[in-house]
């Protein structure tokens, strides 16, 4: 009996942990005046949430994209209106887009939703400037500065998807009285061995 309690309050546990924190800047969600009740996941379904989270993040480490997760949700402007789960469907989708392979793409794929959702924030408040304490010109200006830093991010992110692979095109070459050049693919010429 002690044995079942332990293992259902374990499965509980398992259920709520992917689940994402709210985030720090969060804030306060109306609470419906009858208590909904908490769906409550199997381990097999537990499990495949965990699986699409990593595959998400291209992370083995449930943890780590657990805190990414919530990182970038954390950094996004939200709206009075907007719940955790609005959120969650605005970042996630973002995140499978750019498909990161490992730990440093996924690094590379929270700040670029960040900043690309912090930078239209700005262009928001831009045009409506009349609404905010900051001004048109101000929040321009942010926006314009975040947009290159995400054009960084994205070139970096290309950079390291390419592994630092470079392509070399030589446009000139000179060449000087009694020497040869060969224009095309050259390959080298079988071993030596092979004339009798």
């Amino acid at each position: 009996m002690h044995k079942q309690k332990k293992t259902a309050a374990a499965e509980r546990t398992l259920q709520t942990s992917l689940l994402p924190a709210a985030p720090a800047n969060a804030l306060p969600m109306s609470v419906p005046d009858e208590p909904q009740p908490v769906p409550e996941l199997t381990v097999q379904e537990r499990r495949e949430q965990a699986g699409r989270l990593t595959r998400t993040f291209g992370t083995r480490s449930e943890q780590l994209a657990t805190l990414w997760l919530n990182q970038v949700m954390s950094a996004l402007p939200a709206s009075k209106e907007e719940s955790t789960a609005g959120l969650l469907a605005r970042v996630w989708p973002a995140i499978e887009g750019i498909a990161p392979q490992d730990e440093i793409e996924a690094m590379l794929a929270v700040q670029m939703v960040a900043v690309h959702n912090v930078a239209l924030n700005q262009l928001h408040r831009a045009a409506h400037a009349s609404d905010y304490e900051v001004t048109g010109p101000a929040a321009s200006a942010n926006a314009a500065k975040l947009l290159r830093v995400f054009r960084e991010q994205l070139q970096a992110l290309q950079r390291y998807r390419g592994k630092g692979q470079q392509k070399v095109t030589v446009e000139h070459v000179h060449v000087h009285a009694g020497g040869q050049a060969i224009v095309g693919n050259v390959e080298a010429p079988q071993g030596r061995g092979d004339r009798g």
